[in-house]
């Protein structure tokens, strides 16, 4: 069932500093883990349709047995995603959904508590997404939105 997938969330792949980071080494044990127990992925779109419409099962195989999904997320768009996790995640056959700071991707507005490493660039984020990647919008400046005027955030 939908309600059922579980969803894993990252902020970045490296060798950082910072609670946000996990190594290369820890991310693929735990990519290697959900491959030993069969899980797929599934982008998070597809999670919230099936959600939408109530749905009972994800997908099925040619034997009628419910495929175990999870879905992989990453936030802020940082280098280590491409760098580390792509190619990991295309070893083990999975793609993940990305929620990109576009400010922070142009090297704009970058608070010094979230300089800790490098974002993405436009080019590999098109690279990732012509590969199946769903990108989504994490805001444009990852300012709280809840005290934004509603200007800024229509912008």
């Amino acid at each position: 069932m939908y309600k059922d997938v579980p969803l894993l969330m990252y902020h970045d792949i490296g060798n950082n500093d910072s609670p946000w980071c996990v190594s290369p080494e820890q991310f693929e044990q735990q990519l290697r883990w959900l491959k030993e127990q069969g899980y797929t992925t599934i982008p998070l779109d597809q999670l919230k349709e099936g959600l939408e419409r109530n749905k009972d099962s994800i997908q099925e195989n040619g034997d009628g047995i419910k495929e175990k999904v999870v879905v992989l997320t990453f936030d802020d768009g940082r280098k280590g995603i491409y760098t580390y996790a792509y190619p990991l995640l295309r070893q083990y056959g999975f793609t993940a959904t990305l929620f990109i700071v576009p400010h922070w991707i142009a090297g704009k507005d970058i608070p010094a508590q979230e300089a800790y490493s490098q974002f993405l660039s436009w080019e590999e984020v098109q690279e990732m997404a012509a590969a199946g990647f769903c990108i989504g919008s994490h805001s444009l400046t990852h300012r709280n939105m809840t005290t934004l005027s509603e200007p800024v955030l229509q912008e």
